[in-house]
């Protein structure tokens, strides 16, 4: 049975961004792979999506991610993230930043990001 969205966006941050398995990025990334920022529209072929993620584990060797939300809705997975990425000095960064990834055939085809921001989502009284 293929892997839902949800559980292909959570096998990419938990195993191929958090424990570095590159070799998954065939598996998980569409060719090509649509990224959205504010104000700009990319598209990566496979190898250039597999270089931007060397890049971020260069410049972050550790990295784990918890999405304190996540909503599921046919193809695309909404997730609201707190990060810590620890830099080879031993610096940890907190980030935090909300992504949604559409999934198509087992493969994310698209992903929005908000800006990644310094700090840590606070959890709500609510909860």
């Amino acid at each position: 049975m293929a892997a839902s969205p949800k559980e292909v966006v959570r096998i990419y941050l938990d195993e191929l961004y958090a424990n570095k398995r590159l070799e998954l990025a065939p598996q998980l990334l569409a060719d090509p792979t649509w990224r959205h920022e504010t104000g700009k529209l990319e598209k990566l072929s496979l190898r250039e999506s597999m270089e931007r993620l060397e890049r971020n584990f260069g410049h972050w060797p550790g990295m784990r991610f918890d999405n304190i939300v996540e909503i599921a809705e046919g193809d695309k997975v909404a997730a609201v993230y707190n990060g810590w990425c620890t830099r080879a000095d031993g610096k940890v960064d907190e980030i935090s930043g909300i992504e949604v990834f559409r999934v198509r055939d087992g493969r994310i085809v698209e992903v929005w990001n908000s800006k990644i921001l310094a700090g840590l989502w606070q959890a709500s009284p609510l909860d």
